[in-house]
């Protein structure tokens, strides 16, 4: 069974791009590859336009695309549903330019991850919205995953 999320990011017009990610939405997996390999509003754009994923990886694009499919993923590559597994575009990209009035409204699986004013937001089943980082902090494994990324003052 997957633990879904999705991935937004906030555009200036106040809409929301939006993806789907079906495994491993928790903290210490999705959370953290988002922390650790996008930070920069350009990468998190580059995932996001490429609709939404089967599981989440420390990059977009593979080395050596040859290599990398659905059923024979780079292990360190983010499958997608159109471009890996031939999926119709317009089913996996439905909710890219989404316009909705809320936030909350965004909250459609158990994990929404947001990339706004320059950083991640996240909130979790019944969790208000909170910076992923403080998330990630409250988490222990998660804590120990992105503690090499955090100020070299801070306690872990």
């Amino acid at each position: 069974m997957g633990t879904r999320s999705n991935i937004a990011i906030k555009n200036d017009d106040g809409s929301y791009d939006l993806i789907y990610c079906h495994w491993d939405g928790y903290l210490d997996n999705n959370g953290v590859i988002l922390f650790k390999n996008y930070r920069e509003e350009e990468k998190v754009r580059n995932l996001i336009k490429h609709g939404s994923a089967s599981s989440l990886k420390k990059r977009v694009d593979p080395i050596h695309p040859e290599n990398h499919s659905y059923d024979d993923p780079d292990g360190e590559t983010t499958v997608f549903y159109h471009r890996d597994r031939d999926e119709d575009w317009e089913d996996v990209s439905t909710q890219l330019g989404l316009t909705v009035k809320n936030e909350t409204e965004l909250r459609q699986e158990e994990y929404l991850y947001l990339w706004k004013d320059g950083e991640w937001w996240t909130c979790f089943y019944d969790h208000p919205m909170m910076k992923l980082l403080d998330a990630l902090k409250n988490d222990e494994q998660s804590l120990k995953k992105i503690a090499s990324f955090l100020e070299p003052d801070s306690k872990v």
